[in-house]
């Protein structure tokens, strides 16, 4: 799957803990309304792509001092 999978129930931060001891492997973040989101792992080419991308926009950045770069993932 491409798009995140979201488990549509609240989840305490204990709850998110086991499920995140018992599935090391999977990437997961608990949201503040408790929901737990599941990311499918990034493929080869893409994780490639998308490391080639934020190297150069990060250099660009960083010779303009025009703010932060952040990874595709984030969350704000």
């Amino acid at each position: 799957w491409s798009s995140p999978m979201i488990l549509d129930r609240y989840f305490s931060l204990d709850e998110f803990r086991e499920m995140a001891e018992r599935y090391p492997d999977l990437r997961m973040e608990r949201e503040q309304n408790g929901k737990i989101r599941i990311m499918s792992p990034v493929k080869a080419g893409s994780g490639k792509r998308e490391n080639k991308v934020g190297f150069f926009l990060t250099r660009w950045n960083y010779e303009k001092k025009l703010g932060e770069v952040f990874s595709p993932s984030t969350v704000r």
